[in-house]
């Protein structure tokens, strides 16, 4: 045995008495008690985020004794987040943990513009005020949906989960009148929808679409560029003439992008006329935007009675009208 290897041999049988430590310098030192004293036994450790290493020095087997961290970090191993731990999120330095949001400068549109601070999240809403009248009512961050009437606007109420109007009082900005207010629902209920019903309920250049909004929205027009048209929205053309984003204004439009041969007001259909359909000689020759089978019950063979007016198809039914001859339609779906 070599000197060299005799002095080796000491330090290997010091650190198994005294304990060796692996630190995150490049050093080892002993401990007893609470006692340090460096050594030189040639193991060294790599310090890294939240990593152990092990390596083996010419004298002998080393590894770490414990987990090692990154400026922030915590004994534990857990590597406490920065700008280059949290990924499309930010740092929240109470409690160490990479969140969504700790201001609405953290948030985009797509995401919800407004940052929920008890959630760390962004959302479309943190009270009603922030969601649009053709969207009323704020719940859990999302517009348009309400629990109780308080999550709705001022003089609206909450009515199967939809904020509702008993009156213009209730409305206003985009969706400025109360439509259909008084009219009874099939619930039975009398709660209207704030929205427009003509472009003379707009202000301020806009107008009123009723082709996008169920009870119409005040909008402004796709000729100005506050109107402007998006593709995402499936509504890319401008029509000229209403002034409304439409999903095409030529019927190429519509071959090209694979939705029908003809465009029409309401947008691209596969078909325009009854004889398009009969020239197709597929059994579907009505017309009602696409080729059916049936448009009434008097359209389908005795064999197949009734015409359903969900599907356009012989043999079925959804009600009593879709039934020959004054007939009804039974809970089945048939016409009895």
């Amino acid at each position: 045995m070599t000197l060299f290897e005799l002095r080796a041999a000491v330090v290997i049988i010091a650190g198994s008495a005294f304990g060796l430590c692996a630190c995150g310098n490049g050093k080892i030192t002993l401990s007893d008690a609470g006692a340090t004293a460096g050594a030189t036994s040639g193991t060294t450790t790599s310090s890294s985020s939240g990593g152990t290493s092990s390596g083996q020095g010419s004298s002998g087997a080393g590894s770490s004794s414990g987990h090692v961290s990154t400026s922030g970090g915590s004994s534990s191993g857990t590597v406490s987040c920065g700008s280059s731990t949290c990924i499309n999120e930010v740092c929240n330095p109470a409690n160490h943990q990479c969140v969504q949001c700790l201001s609405s400068n953290d948030c985009s549109l797509a995401a919800g513009p407004l940052c929920d601070l008890t959630t760390n999240t962004c959302v479309q809403c943190l009270t009603s005020t922030d969601c649009p009248f053709d969207s009323p009512g704020c719940l859990q961050g999302n517009c348009g949906v309400c629990g109780v009437s308080t999550d709705c606007p001022a003089n609206d109420i909450c009515d199967q989960g939809a904020c509702g109007c008993l009156g213009t009082s209730g409305c206003g900005g985009d969706a400025p009148v109360c439509v259909d207010a008084g009219a009874e629902e099939a619930d039975g209920g009398f709660v209207g929808s704030c929205g427009c019903n003509s472009t003379t309920d707009c202000s301020g250049g806009t107008i009123c679409d009723l082709a996008s909004y169920v009870s119409g929205a005040c909008v402004a027009p796709c000729t100005s560029a506050a109107g402007a048209c998006i593709a995402s929205t499936g509504l890319p053309y401008c029509d000229a003439t209403s002034g409304l984003c439409a999903q095409c204004v030529i019927d190429a439009q519509c071959v090209d992008a694979g939705l029908g041969t003809s465009c029409v007001s309401d947008g691209c259909v596969s078909c325009t006329t009854n004889q398009q359909c009969a020239a197709l000689d597929a059994g579907t020759p009505y017309c009602v935007s696409q080729c059916v089978q049936c448009v009434t019950a008097a359209q389908c063979p005795v064999s197949s009675p009734g015409c359903n007016s969900g599907s356009f198809t012989c043999g079925s039914c959804l009600l009593d009208s879709d039934c020959p001859d004054g007939g009804t339609c039974a809970n089945s779906g048939q016409c009895s």
